[in-house]
């Protein structure tokens, strides 16, 4: 005799293929798998089925080599970049291209960064 769960209000539970560790509810693929309910709802909705629905969540698929991972590599933070920007550029207001070269920050990241020191400085 086979159980089957049961969900809210004495229904059956819908089940679910789970490979290797078999049909299993939501709640059930998220203990194995060691993440909540909507994350196994979330991977249903994406269409992965099997072992791939009580798969530990994966850490660490941040991109690199963005500005902010080469920025905060050496502990830096952005009240160093603030600095340096203000030590180099002390009589001026660098430009985007300038920024971009000397800091390896993408386009909208320089602009923002004019535009705080335009800000700070009051100029126009």
């Amino acid at each position: 005799m086979q159980l089957v769960p049961t969900g809210k209000n004495g229904k059956q539970a819908r089940v679910h293929d789970c490979g290797a560790a078999g049909m299993l509810t939501a709640k059930q693929a998220a203990a194995i798998a060691g993440v909540n309910v909507v994350s196994i709802y979330n991977r249903l909705g994406a269409g992965i089925v099997g072992d791939g629905l009580v798969a530990p969540p994966q850490r660490g698929i941040r991109s690199t080599g963005t500005f902010r991972d080469q920025l905060y590599a050496d502990g830096q933070s952005a009240i160093f970049v603030a600095c340096s920007i203000a030590q180099k550029y002390q009589h001026r207001i660098p430009t985007v291209d300038e920024l971009r070269s000397e800091f390896g920050m993408c386009r909208a990241t320089a602009y923002r960064w004019t535009a705080a020191i335009r800000a700070a400085r009051g100029a126009e």
